[in-house]
This record gives C-alpha cells, structure tokens and sequence, in this order.
C-alpha cells in the first residue's frame, strides 16, 4: 500500500502529519501534536488530503478517540459504519465525505 504524507512544523518543530492512501481514498493517519492543536493544522492536513480525493475519503477512528470523532463531524464526515480494529480489538468507527 502506497501513502503520499504530508508533515506540517511550526518553528522547526514538528506539528502533525498526515497519510494518505490516494488510489482508495483512505486517510490512514492524521495526527497534530499536543502543543499544535487548535491552531488550524488538522484543518490544513485535512485539507491537503481533500485535494487528492475530491470526491470524498474515509478514514477510521477508534470510538474511544472523542476528540478526533468531534474534529471528523466538524469538517462534514459522516459515521458510515462500526467494526473492530484487527489489530487491537477495540471498537472503531468509519467515517466519509
């Protein structure tokens, strides 16, 4: 599986990244470090990953991650679906737009 990735820095400092799996429109990963958030990055890595996918991705979350779940709604996504994570058992939820 092939991933374009994004990394954003503040200062020299790493602040997110984000990976994206563009021939599925899957975002595998996004990530904003404790000391960046609310300042605009995840918007802008979730913007990077729109700009390959302009009709739309999914991406995963555990359910348990209520942050990230509030900041997916926040930017459209919708909940399509519940499963269980094959790597750590854990409940997850899908989401799309």
């Amino acid at each position: 599986m092939n991933h374009t990735v994004a990394v954003a820095e503040s200062d020299g400092i790493l602040a997110g990244f984000a990976a994206l799996d563009v021939q599925r429109s899957v975002l595998s990963q996004i990530f904003v470090a404790p000391h960046a958030k609310r300042q605009g990055i995840g918007r802008e890595l979730f913007r990077w990953a729109l700009s390959f996918c302009p009709n739309g991705l999914t991406l995963k979350t555990l359910i348990e991650n209520s942050e990230s779940r509030a900041f997916y709604k926040s930017v459209g996504m919708v909940e399509r679906g519940r499963s269980v994570n094959e790597f750590n058992g854990r409940e997850e939820i899908e989401y799309s737009l």
